[in-house]
């Protein structure tokens, strides 16, 4: 039988895009889906996060996986999200760590613990409450979970596109 994938990597980053689009049904935020979106964001952004280990496992450099996460205000909000959730607390390997990636604007004590997640009315937007979050590189500005989501994808799909590929170590074209 054939392998579906033919780098580890490929199953995790297949995962997280149909988590990314099932997140799309949460673009309104309500009393009644919180609970179920609140799941469903932690989720997506634990597995997104962990695309990490399955790149390492497909050989990619783990200096340079963890430097381009660090780099990326998107990722490192990503990897504070997750561990936020699985250690109850904000975790940051950098060396220039900020006190709190997060607002707290009445979001953990509303919610819980570990959910910086919170609802916010959007006029700009159609009027309608959404999930966002609000960060402190983003900040005064809400940024919308949804949002976030996407940009973590395009973050991943970056770094594979100027990655060396470890099965046939071949560099990325330089671009013009």
């Amino acid at each position: 039988m054939k392998k579906k994938y033919d780098l580890p990597y490929k199953e995790q980053l297949s995962r997280i895009t149909r988590l990314n689009k099932e997140l799309k049904k949460y673009s309104v935020a309500n009393d009644e889906i919180f609970n179920e979106a609140i799941d469903a964001f932690t989720s997506f952004f634990i597995q997104c996060y962990h695309l990490a280990d399955w790149l390492k496992n497909s050989g990619y450099s783990e200096k340079d996986i963890y430097d381009f996460i660090n780099q990326s205000d998107y990722l490192s909000l990503c990897h504070s999200l997750a561990n936020l959730q699985k250690h109850q607390k904000g975790h940051d390997h950098s060396k220039q760590q900020e006190e709190c990636k997060f607002c707290d604007a009445g979001g953990f004590s509303d919610f819980g613990i570990t959910t910086p997640i919170i609802r916010q009315y959007n006029y700009f937007k159609g009027g309608k409450y959404e999930f966002v979050i609000l960060a402190t590189k983003f900040a005064p500005f809400p940024l919308p979970i949804l949002d976030l989501s996407d940009m973590c994808i395009k973050e991943w799909m970056r770094f594979l596109e100027n990655s060396p590929d470890p099965s046939t170590s071949v560099k990325p074209q330089e671009k013009c």
